[in-house]
């Protein structure tokens, strides 16, 4: 039996010489690349910014810096740094096709910025987790997929340590009862180890009124 032939409508066709165009989103992919996640306090990261040609035909774009934004937002989408927010050029037109690629690199130094605010004396955001984006200004639909960093808290001195602990007197017999092994409160040997059960008393004594003790000695 003949086999039924499954057809599309093929693709329209690419007019190469005719008058070029602004570039769509789709026909741009824009990343976004951090040097890396972890940035510590008073330090700076440098943020790549590609933009590759991901269409069929030939398009006009804005190649210059200020068409190029990198925006740093908190975790609740505010913008807390900008590169929009400084000049980064005048607008340079271009056409782009297959495999061509415009890049940008900026620097941010875990600080805010404001509109015509460049100085580098900005505040300093808090530590935690913010998010990178990149776009392509005059298409605001070709932006990257945003990619997390953390700015680490300010590490803080720690606590000195105790020095152990001396021996006081407790701890050495003297107070408690005990003492170490074979020794008296009184520094005499007893000649008993430590932990030993106590030894039976001795038969009592008793002494006269005589000016020599021994004299008087009565024992039982």
């Amino acid at each position: 039996e003949p086999l039924e032939a499954h057809k599309i409508l093929p693709p329209a066709p690419t007019v190469l010489d005719g008058p070029s165009v602004a570039c769509h989103s789709s026909a741009l992919a824009v990343t976004v690349s951090p040097e890396a996640r972890r940035l510590a306090p008073g330090g700076s990261l440098d943020i790549g910014m590609d933009i590759a040609f991901n269409g069929r035909r030939p398009c006009l774009i804005d190649g210059g810096d200020a068409n190029k934004q990198i925006d740093v937002l908190d975790a609740d989408g505010n913008v807390v740094w900008s590169s929009a927010h400084c000049p980064a050029g005048a607008r340079t037109d271009m056409l782009i096709g297959d495999g061509d690629i415009l890049t940008r690199k900026v620097r941010w130094g875990g600080v805010r910025s404001a509109p015509d605010v460049c100085t580098a004396d900005q505040p300093a955001v808090s530590p935690g987790v913010y998010s990178i984006v990149a776009r392509v200004v005059d298409t605001p639909s070709a932006v990257s997929d945003p990619v997390t960093v953390t700015l680490r808290a300010p590490i803080t001195p720690q606590t000195a340590l105790s020095p152990a602990p001396s021996l006081s007197p407790a701890s050495d017999g003297a107070g408690d009862g005990t003492a170490p092994d074979g020794v008296t409160d009184g520094g005499a040997a007893t000649g008993i180890p430590a932990g030993a059960p106590e030894p039976s008393p001795s038969p009592s004594v008793e002494y006269g009124g005589g000016p020599d003790p021994e004299a008087n000695f009565t024992g039982h």
